[in-house]
């Protein structure tokens, strides 16, 4: 049954494609439109033939290969100027090895032999389309991570994979650079960054230590402290502004027991406005920015105190004054010429009035479902 399903079919689409041909050739003949309809005739025997054998792999490359046969005619004939045959070719393609090594579980394979294929398909386009500019290497790198993952990213090779994932960023931002601006070595920037994943997984347990992460704080300010030395030199220094948050992770580390308290973030808090004090004081004392900080920290204070205890219209009170007097001093700052501050304090009175009208009064007086029932009875 199934072979003469394959003979009907075979002589059908052959009697077709015959009819096709002969009409094209007798009635337009300078645009070979026959190609279309034959190409959509021909998946008959192909389907009857593998998918009815069930041999779904020789089904897939035979549909591939017709597959790109057909559009590489139909580019050769309408544009053989800009070859895009490539296009679709290369998502076809992606059928039969799919079929092939997916079928057979040679996952890595799979994802090796696609990573190289989809590279030569950017590299190819590339090159077509605007050889001036190599940007396939960036859709290249995306590529890279996959088989380099299927192999690496496992609990056993983890440290290895870091390193070797560290290892492609590297020469990623080197040839870029190499690339695009070789005078101007900036690669070297990056390569501090990236060692820090690999050294973390290698120490293991004990990058959870305070040991290392005194260490470390202090490398990571030795090295901002080398840059701002070797390219800005007796300019503002900008380092000092990175070096709290720095000095955050050790000292976090080695009061990790009380962490979550209220006294080590009010503590915190309290060290963060201080030391951003001086700085505003010492080295830029014409304007007080450090009110800013003030500001955003006065708001957790007051969260931390006035939630805790519920006392939200108490809340509200507050942070409407603090807010208030925020824009009054940043308007007498920045300009005393122009009284702007009054907009945003009518706004932000709203909030402490709504709540006491709306919630303190209004409640206590609104009668409940059982009041209201004894009443109507």
């Amino acid at each position: 049954m199934k072979n003469n399903s394959f003979v009907f079919g075979s002589i059908s689409s052959l009697l077709i494609i015959t009819f096709l041909f002969i009409t094209n050739y007798r009635t337009s003949w300078g645009h070979p439109w026959f190609i279309y309809p034959t190409f959509a005739v021909i998946w008959w025997p192909l389907s009857t033939y593998f998918a009815g054998n069930k041999n779904f792999k020789m089904f897939s490359i035979s549909g591939c290969t017709l597959i790109s046969v057909f559009f590489i005619l139909v580019n050769i004939i309408t544009s053989p100027g800009y070859l895009w045959y490539i296009y679709p070719i290369f998502a076809a393609l992606w059928w039969p090895l799919s079929m092939i090594l997916c079928g057979a579980k040679r996952y890595k394979l799979y994802s090796i032999v696609m990573s190289m294929l989809t590279i030569v398909f950017f590299s190819i386009v590339n090159l077509i389309s605007s050889p001036n500019t190599l940007w396939f290497i960036y859709p290249s790198l995306a590529v890279v991570l996959w088989p380099l993952s299927m192999y690496f990213a496992k609990e056993k090779y983890i440290k290895l994979y870091s390193i070797i994932i560290s290892l492609v960023f590297a020469a990623f931002l080197i040839l870029i650079n190499y690339i695009y601006t070789p005078n101007e070595i900036w690669w070297t920037y990056t390569v501090f960054y990236l060692i820090w994943w690999p050294i973390v997984m290698l120490l293991g347990s004990k990058a959870k230590t305070t040991t290392f992460a005194i260490i470390a704080a202090l490398a990571i300010i030795a090295y901002y402290i080398a840059q701002y030395l070797i390219h800005t030199p007796g300019e503002h220094p900008w380092y000092l502004y990175i070096i709290l948050p720095i000095l955050l992770w050790p000292y976090s580390t080695y009061f990790k027991k009380v962490l979550h308290t209220k006294i080590f973030l009010l503590v915190s808090m309290f060290l963060f406005v201080l030391y951003y004090s001086i700085l505003n004081f010492v080295l830029f004392p014409g304007y007080p920015w450090v009110i800013y900080l003030i500001y955003a920290v006065s708001w957790a204070v007051m969260g931390m105190y006035f939630a805790s205890r519920k006392r939200f219209f108490a809340f509200s009170v507050c942070a409407s004054l603090v807010t208030i007097i925020f824009f009054i001093f940043v308007n007498y700052l920045s300009t005393p010429n122009h009284i702007w501050a009054v907009y945003p304090s009518f706004a932000i009175v709203w909030w402490p009035l709504s709540y006491y009208f709306f919630k303190v009064i209004a409640s206590p007086a609104m009668p409940s479902v059982s009041d209201t029932g004894t009443h109507d009875s």
